[in-house]
């Protein structure tokens, strides 16, 4: 009866370490999703891609070093750039579309360069008049073990009657979205969470009760 009582709370003992390891190696996974993202000093804009369309101006907002966490399916959201036209009028060439390029510099998880592009035109609508800023598609990066969206907010600027309200305090800030869509650790061998080790004695007393059982 002694043995079989041991061997019982042997067996309780084992299945409790074994949650808790459980739990453990869940709580260290989730935590290994969790990426750095830092931004670098080498983000610009590019507007002189076309000589035609409506002249806009751009400045960029104190981004260089600005870091943030993200887990899978979380997204962060930034000032990126602020724009704005000096222009009076939507006229001529103004409604031509002009190819914009914006590029953010990522030190950290990548060391990498990523381009979104975009256009901006001159709109006439009625009596108003304004500025469009529109982008493509999201990139997306996958490296690294990582892998996140990069998206730029849309935005109308310089909105004015019967022509544009011109500079930059009547422009728009364009932001920056950045979404982890998926992270994970390649080519790493786990290793045991301390909650597991008293699973493991846990085992090598059972082995060792059953031998004893056996021998007697």
């Amino acid at each position: 009866m002694i043995s079989i009582r041991k061997s019982s709370i042997v067996r309780n003992v084992l299945a409790l370490t074994l949650t808790a390891a459980m739990f453990a190696f869940a709580a260290s996974s989730a935590r290994a999703d969790i990426r750095t993202y830092q931004i670098g000093t080498g983000s610009n804009v590019d507007t002189s891609a076309s000589s035609a369309g409506l002249t806009v101006s751009t400045s960029l907002f104190n981004i260089a070093g600005h870091t943030f966490n993200l887990d899978d399916g979380q997204y962060h959201s930034f000032n990126f750039f602020s724009i704005w036209t000096d222009e009076g009028q939507v006229n001529g060439s103004d409604t031509t579309p002009q190819d914009i390029i914006a590029t953010l510099d990522f030190d950290l998880p990548v060391n990498q360069d990523v381009n979104v592009t975009g256009e901006t035109v001159g709109v006439i609508s009625g009596s108003y008049q304004y500025g469009s800023l529109s982008w493509d598609a999201p990139v997306i990066i996958d490296a690294l073990g990582v892998k996140f969206e990069v998206r730029l907010y849309d935005v109308t600027f310089n909105w004015g009657r019967h022509g544009l309200n011109d500079s930059w305090c009547y422009g728009a800030d364009v932001k920056a979205k950045v979404k982890q869509l998926d992270s994970w650790t390649p080519n790493v061998t786990p290793v045991p969470t301390p909650a597991a080790l008293p699973a493991g004695l846990a085992l090598m007393s059972l082995g060792v009760l059953r031998r004893r059982r056996s021998n007697g």
